[in-house]
């Protein structure tokens, strides 16, 4: 008989963390790089989140090429020595700890998806996650410039969906308001300092902490 488990679904950037960590690795990178100029399109179309006449779908899937071309001909090795330097840049969001000692005196497992690269979870060693999503960029001991797999709303819901088939209870945090189209089969929605709303559809919360007190209530209610 399948057992039934309690499923925890994060964005990275700005939610777990509070830097965006593509974007960090991506500046490590281009000061590493010997031929910096392949980054030139990545950093002209950052704008591409911002426009509204382009769907986030379309400016994930380019802002992921972009990275990929830019990443080509890079070592494995000078993408390790970038990952260290990232762990130095990354600065863990107030109250993730505590949620997350929480979630496994719980038995919960816990996902983690981005749209950053998913090379970036080496550079946060202090938590251990059930599984890990995010860009995938071809490589053998370079990278060839090919994008294997952008992680874009609809493959995080596909995702999403796989992953949570077994589940009791679950739930999803992101300060972004594309991903709750991705955690729409969650029984709880957080979205994480976000903007005024009165979608009943998620629960915005001013932190994490916050999150963490009405899982309790949740669970609480639960178990009775």
């Amino acid at each position: 008989m399948r057992t039934l488990k309690r499923k925890a679904f994060f964005d990275l950037d700005g939610t777990i963390i509070e830097e965006f960590s593509g974007i960090e690795l991506a500046r490590i990178l281009t000061e590493l790089d010997a031929n910096s100029s392949k980054w030139r399109e990545f950093w002209e179309n950052q704008g591409l989140l911002k426009n509204e006449s382009v769907s986030y779908e379309y400016a994930i899937m380019e802002l992921s090429r972009y990275f990929a071309k830019g990443v080509k001909n890079i070592t494995t090795r000078i993408m390790k020595r970038a990952i260290k330097r990232l762990c130095k840049c990354i600065n863990v969001k107030k109250g993730f700890s505590e949620l997350y000692s929480w979630l496994l005196e719980n038995e919960f497992e816990i996902f983690v998806l981005t749209a950053s690269p998913i090379e970036v979870f080496d550079a946060i060693p202090d938590f251990q996650f059930t599984e890990t999503f995010g860009l995938v960029l071809e490589r053998n001991d370079e990278y060839t410039g090919r994008c294997i797999l952008s992680m874009t709303t609809e493959n995080k819901k596909r995702k999403i969906e796989e992953k949570s088939q077994d589940s009791i209870f679950s739930f999803g945090v992101s300060d972004s308001i594309h991903d709750l189209e991705a955690y729409e089969g969650l029984d709880i929605k957080f979205l994480l300092d976000g903007s005024s709303s009165h979608n009943r559809q998620y629960i915005q919360v001013s932190d994490l902490l916050q999150a963490k007190a009405i899982l309790e209530h949740k669970l609480n209610r639960i178990s009775r």
